[in-house]
C-alpha cells in the first residue's frame, strides 16, 4: 500500500505540472522534468526521480547517424510526375515504383507521384537525401523501407520537402506493412536541418519499428493518427517539430531520449502517451515545449 501510495503522488504531482502546462496556450517553457508516472520497479522518491531526469548525459552518434554528405558520384534520381530519371547505380522505377536494391547513397529532387521501396540486404544500410521533393501516393506509404539494416534520411540545408499519402493503403493478403507514411522496418535516423513536411491521411507520420533518431531539421506534422513513433526508442536533438495529430504525439515502447530542440504540440491527444519511468526516461534537457488549450 506504501508503494502505491507513494506512485500515486508521484503520478499526481506529475499531472499537475502536466495540466498546468497544456492549459498555458502556445506557451513555451524550458524544463528538465516531465509529466512521469513511475512504476512498482522504479518507486523511488520525487527528488530523486527529478534527479534521475535531469542529469545530463553525453549521446555519442555514429558516424552514419551524423553523416548529411553527398556528391556527384552517388545515385541521382529526378522525379517528374509518374516518373524518374535515374542516373547512376542501385536504383530502379517500374509501374509507379522506385526500388532500391543496394547499399549507398540516393539523392532525390522534383516531384512524383508513387512509392519509394527498398529491397536490399539486411545488412545493408541506405542514405536518402531528400533535395527538395514533393511526393505523394494515395493507395500506400510514400516511403516503405521494408529491407535493410538502417535507413539515414538527410533533409538538404534550404530545401522543403513534403510527403503525403492517402486515406487508405492497399495491401496483398496476409499484409499490413508499411502502415506510416515514412516506413522504415529497422532503424531509422534523420538528419540535416532541410523542412520535412508529412501530411498522413492514414495511421502513423512518421514510425520506424526498432530505433528512431532525429538530429535535426524542421518536421511539421499533421496526421489523422500518431504523429512518431519508434517501438524500441525514440532520440530527439537539435530538431525543430510541429505536431497536429488527432493520436499521440510521440510514442515509444522502450527509451524516449530528448537533448535539445523545439516540439510545438498544436493539437495531440496525447503528447507522450506512454508510461515513462526514470529508467525509461533516459534524458529530458534543453527542450522547448509549446501545448494547446485543451
Amino acid at each position: 500500500m506504501k508503494k502505491n501510495s507513494k506512485k500515486m503522488s508521484l503520478w499526481l504531482a506529475a499531472m499537475a505540472v502536466s495540466m498546468a502546462i497544456v492549459g498555458c496556450s502556445n506557451v513555451k517553457i524550458s524544463t528538465t522534468t516531465a509529466a512521469v508516472e513511475t512504476s512498482a520497479e522504479a518507486d523511488d522518491t520525487a527528488e530523486a526521480l527529478a534527479t534521475k531526469t535531469s542529469t545530463t548525459t553525453s549521446t555519442t552518434y555514429s558516424e552514419e547517424d551524423l553523416n548529411t554528405s553527398y556528391s556527384d558520384s552517388d545515385t541521382k534520381i529526378e522525379l517528374s510526375g509518374e516518373t524518374a530519371k535515374i542516373t547512376g547505380e542501385g536504383a530502379s522505377y517500374a509501374d509507379g515504383n522506385i526500388t532500391i536494391t543496394k547499399a549507398g547513397t540516393y539523392v532525390f529532387s522534383g516531384e512524383f507521384s508513387g512509392q519509394i521501396i527498398t529491397d536490399v540486404g539486411e545488412e545493408d544500410l541506405v542514405h536518402i537525401v531528400f533535395n527538395g521533393v514533393t511526393i505523394m501516393n494515395t493507395d500506400s506509404s510514400v516511403f516503405n523501407g521494408a529491407t535493410g539494416r538502417k535507413i539515414v534520411l538527410t533533409l538538404v540545408d534550404g530545401t522543403t520537402n513534403t510527403i503525403t499519402d492517402g486515406t487508405s493503403y492497399n495491401y496483398a493478403d496476409g499484409e499490413d506493412e508499411s502502415d506510416a507514411t515514412f516506413f522504415v522496418k529497422q532503424d531509422l535516423t534523420v538528419n540535416g536541418n532541410g523542412t520535412l513536411n508529412i501530411s498522413s491521411n492514414y495511421a502513423t507520420a512518421l514510425k520506424a519499428k526498432d530505433n528512431l533518431i532525429i538530429l535535426g531539421g524542421n518536421i511539421n506534422i499533421e496526421s489523422v493518427g500518431k504523429a512518431i513513433k519508434g517501438t524500441d526508442s525514440v532520440t530527439i536533438e537539435n530538431a525543430n517539430i510541429t505536431i497536429n495529430v488527432e493520436d499521440d504525439g510521440i510514442t515509444t515502447d522502450g527509451a524516449l531520449v530528448i537533448n535539445s530542440g523545439t516540439k510545438q504540440m498544436e493539437k495531440v491527444w496525447r503528447p507522450f502517451p506512454l508510461t515513462l519511468t526514470a529508467e525509461l526516461l533516459t534524458s529530458w534537457r534543453a527542450m522547448t515545449v509549446s501545448m494547446p488549450v485543451v
